[in-house]
């Protein structure tokens, strides 16, 4: 008897409400790449502990502090049980679509901005990123593809 265990297939951040007439892998130039491993992983969306997400820089440095706060005021917390879950099972059916428990919109401690959290699909690994462009080469989506193919036949069973 096979069981389907629903996976979250892609991640997507829309720059413009335009559909791409064609696809890339998602580069960074490399004068922006310090060394050699970051080269290597160029194109690519690392996760962690199954959790991905898009935000600005200057909303993830306040992200960050705000786990580091945590884990100085809670030595044998775990943020992700003790913060992020009650957000993620709040949100499990938005939209009534989708398991919602896969992603929230999350607002940081002090601050007015947000973080888009999702699952990665099979969780943790390295993860192409593809960026669709419109007519004229703006850059109008970003996706993360977490669909991974394989042979074994006994997956979701």
């Amino acid at each position: 008897m096979t069981t389907l265990v629903g996976r979250v297939a892609y991640a997507e951040l829309n720059f413009k409400d335009e559909i791409p007439v064609s696809w890339e892998l998602s580069l960074i130039s490399e004068t922006f790449l310090g060394n050699n491993f970051e080269k290597k992983m160029n194109g690519m969306f690392p996760v962690e502990a199954g959790l991905g997400s898009f935000s600005d820089f200057e909303t993830w440095k306040l992200y960050d502090q705000e786990i580091d706060t945590f884990y100085a005021n809670n030595k044998d917390g775990n943020y992700y049980n003790d913060v992020l879950e009650k957000h993620f099972k709040e949100n499990a059916n938005t939209p009534t679509s989708s398991r919602g428990e896969d992603w929230i919109n999350y607002i940081p401690t002090n601050s007015s901005a947000n973080i888009i959290m999702f699952g990665s699909g099979w969780g943790d690994g390295l993860y192409p990123r593809y960026v669709g462009f419109d007519k004229n080469r703006h850059v109008v989506k970003l996706i993360v593809d977490f669909i991974q193919l394989t042979d074994d036949k006994d997956e979701g069973e």
